[in-house]
C-alpha cells in the first residue's frame, strides 16, 4: 500500500493505546478489520463485536462508537465513504456508513461475503455460496451485477482482489483440479461484470494484486514467482523467480519501485524488469502488506511481533518497534 502521509523515521515511542476491552465490549478474542486512515487523518476501525470507531490519532480518544453487525472487512473510498461487511441475526450484508458513523446509508445483502474493495464508488465483495461470485453495488446499495468466478463444485480459493482506476476489478485465485493447483488472475469489467481476460500464473496461491500508475499489474505467488502483467490484456510483460516464497502483496512506491517480502528477507525491485535493487534480511517473515509513506519509508509487521521501518532507497533498517502480543493488521 501507499500512504500520502509521512511517518516517523526515528524510533517511535508509544503515544497511546486504544484498548476496546476496557470498554466492556468486543472481548479479548475479538479481532478487528484493518485500521484505515482517512483524508482527515482520523483512524477508522471496526470490531468483530459489532462496534465501529473513529479514533483521534493525536490522543487515541474515540469520537464515536456504534453497534452493528459483526464486522470482518472494511474499506475507505477516495471520497471518504466508509463501507463494511457485517453479519447480524438477519443475514450478511455490505453497508455504507453515514459520514457521522452513527447510521447506515444503505445495506446490500450478500450470501457469505468475505471482504471488500472500493474505489471511486465501485464497491465489490465476493461470496462463497452457492458459487464464488464477484458482486458490485450501485450508489443506493442495489446489486449492479454478480459474476461467477468459479463454481462451488471446484476446489478453489480467492486470495485477494483490487480495483483499477478505470474500474476494472481484478481477482487472484487458486483452483485445484485432479490434485493439481493452478493460480490465476482474472479481470472483470467494472461496469458490467463481464470477464475481460484470465492470466494463468503458476502452481500455487497468488497474493493480492497491485496496480502501478501505468496500469501494470504486479502479483507474487507462494511458489516464488513474480509477474508483471499488462492491465489491458493480462499478457506478461515479464516474469521471474524470486528464489523463495513471496510472503506479501507487492507495495509500489511513488517512484514505481516494488517492495515485498521473500521468505524472511525484505526486497525492493525495479518495475521495468523485477531486478533486485536491495534486499534486507529480517530473520522473520511478514504477513502484512508493506506500506510506503510519502517520506520514503517502508513499514511492515513481522511474525516476530515487531513493526519495522526501512529506508525505501537503501533498505537500511531505521527502527523496529515491539508490538505486544503481535499485530493483526
Amino acid at each position: 500500500g501507499r500512504s500520502p502521509f509521512a511517518g516517523p523515521r526515528l524510533a517511535p515511542t508509544q503515544r497511546w493505546r486504544f484498548d476496546w476491552t476496557r470498554l466492556g465490549i468486543g472481548g479479548v478474542s475479538s479481532y478487528t478489520t484493518n485500521p484505515l486512515v482517512g483524508a482527515d487523518g482520523m483512524v477508522y476501525l471496526s470490531l468483530n463485536g459489532g462496534w465501529r470507531y473513529q479514533i483521534d490519532p493525536t490522543t487515541g480518544t474515540y469520537t464515536w462508537g456504534t453497534a452493528g453487525g459483526h464486522s470482518s472487512a472494511a474499506c475507505l473510498d477516495v471520497d471518504g465513504s466508509y463501507y463494511t461487511y457485517w453479519q447480524d441475526d438477519y443475514g450478511s450484508r455490505v453497508a455504507k456508513i453515514s459520514s457521522d458513523f452513527r447510521s447506515t446509508v444503505w445495506n446490500g445483502n450478500v450470501d457469505r461475503g468475505l471482504d471488500l474493495a472500493c474505489q471511486n464508488g465501485i464497491v465489490t465483495t465476493r461470496r462463497n455460496s452457492p458459487d464464488v461470485v464477484a458482486v458490485r453495488y450501485l450508489p443506493n446499495g442495489a446489486m449492479r451485477w454478480s459474476q461467477p468466478i468459479f463454481p462451488s463444485n471446484m476446489s478453489g480459493w480467492i486470495s485477494g482482489y483490487a480495483i483499477a482506476t478505470d474500474g476494472t476489478v481484478l481477482f487472484a485465485y487458486r483452483l485445484t483440479v485432479n490434485g493439481v493447483e493452478t493460480g490465476y488472475l482474472q479481470a472483470l469489467d467494472g461496469g458490467t461484470g463481464a470477464p475481460l481476460w484470465i492470466a494463468t500464473l503458476d502452481n500455487s496461491m497468488p497474493q493480492t494484486p497491485s496496480i502501478g500508475a501505468d496500469g501494470t499489474i504486479y502479483v507474487g505467488t507462494r511458489a516464488g514467482s513474480i509477474f508483471a502483467l499488462d492491465g489491458a490484456n493480462g499478457l506478461a510483460k515479464w516474469q521471474l523467480n524470486a528464489g523463495d516464497r513471496v510472503q506479501t502483496p507487492i507495495a509500489i512506491g511513488t517512484n514505481g519501485a516494488l517492495y515485498f517480502m521473500v521468505d524472511t528477507a525484505f526486497r525492493s525491485a525495479r518495475p521495468e524488469d523485477g531486478a533486485t535493487l536491495w534486499q534486507t534480511e529480517i530473520g522473520s517473515a511478514s504477513l502484512s502488506m508493506p506500506l510506503v509513506d510519502a517520506g520514503g519509508t517502508v513499514y511492515f509487521r513481522s511474525v516476530n511481533e515487531n513493526l519495522y521501518a526501512l529506508d525505501a532507497e537503501t533498505g537500511a533498517i531505521l527502527w523496529s518497534f515491539p508490538v505486544e502480543g503481535g499485530a493483526s493488521a
